[in-house]
């Protein structure tokens, strides 16, 4: 069962698109309510590379539909804005920064990222 949900740039719903994500995030967060900022990243069936952001103030958004892909998506997280229902907007960066890592969803298709 997927509960996990994804949102576009417009806040519309787009779990339909990627569910394959819904479901590895589902099962990565393993119970955890949990709001996650990101970008979603497939090939076109063009070759070039979709990008759709995962939250409201991302600029370059891209097609969303599974039409449209083919090959792998991948979802880069780049931020945990909330966690079990508690805000996490206030705390420093390097703070939220570790939060997210230490989420450890390093499966593929969901990854966090590492600074060198």
């Amino acid at each position: 069962m997927i509960r996990g949900h994804l949102y576009g740039c417009n806040r519309r719903q787009i779990t339909s698109s990627y569910l394959e994500l819904a479901a590895t995030l589902t099962e990565l967060a393993d119970g955890r309510e949990l709001i996650l900022d990101g970008a979603i990243i497939a090939q076109a069936s063009t070759g070039a590379r979709l990008r759709t952001c995962c939250n409201s103030g991302c600029m370059s958004c891209a097609a969303e539909q599974t039409a449209h892909r083919r090959g792998s998506v991948r979802l880069f997280l780049f931020d945990v804005l909330a966690d079990s229902g508690n805000s996490l907007t206030a705390p420093l960066y390097l703070e939220l920064r570790d939060r997210l890592h230490a989420l450890e969803f390093t499966a593929t298709p969901v990854q966090t990222h590492r600074a060198g």
